[in-house]
């Protein structure tokens, strides 16, 4: 009668090291996965800011808002010239969906100073900056006397808001923003 053996410390090591190996192996393919679904997360938030925008323009006589590129330098400025933060000209549109103006993968490398915060979110209020150049516009970019004109390009080529820095680039795409343009459509590039 032969006696039941259990495994021996070599075998179990083994095992160990292999599953070790195979961890290892799978890592990077979550971490890719991981940024993808942030840059997903990113895309449908522009996607949502888009539809209230174009409800803005729907309800102004196609005109764009009035806003801020970037609401910290505002306080800088008189009162009587600030302009509001896009959060706050789209609230109306967006009902209090203020989740869409953090993109998931926002990190705040290039600020400096004791102003400075870890994401534009926190020190902006949103992710995502503004096209200053379509404040007021009409939808048509027909030339108003009191803005400089437009280069007469298709509304799917004029960047409305994007990303303030490159946060989706991973190893294979070093810079990647998100972009949502004037014809509310999203692209990644």
């Amino acid at each position: 009668m032969s006696k039941s053996r259990g495994f021996s410390l070599i075998e179990l090591l083994v095992v160990v090291s292999i599953m070790g190996m195979l961890v290892s192996l799978s890592m990077p393919a979550f971490r890719e996965a991981r940024r993808l679904s942030r840059r997903t997360a990113c895309q449908k938030n522009l996607a949502t800011i888009g539809q209230g925008v174009q409800a803005y323009l729907q309800t102004n006589r196609d005109r764009f808002p009035w806003v801020c590129r970037l609401p910290s330098q505002e306080r800088h400025r008189p009162s009587a010239d600030q302009r509001p933060p896009l959060f706050e000209a789209l609230a109306t549109e967006l009902r209090g969906k203020t989740e869409v103006y953090r993109c998931p993968a926002d990190a705040n490398t290039l600020m400096v100073g004791p102003d400075a915060k870890p994401t534009y979110h926190e020190s902006e209020g949103l992710s995502y900056e503004w096209e200053s150049r379509l404040n007021g516009r009409h939808l048509s970019f027909k030339e108003m006397p009191y803005l400089p004109p437009l280069p007469n390009v298709l509304l799917s080529r004029y960047r409305m808001l994007s990303d303030y820095e490159p946060f989706h680039g991973g190893e294979s795409m070093a810079h990647s923003w998100n972009t949502l343009y004037a014809d509310a459509h999203v692209q990644s590039n």
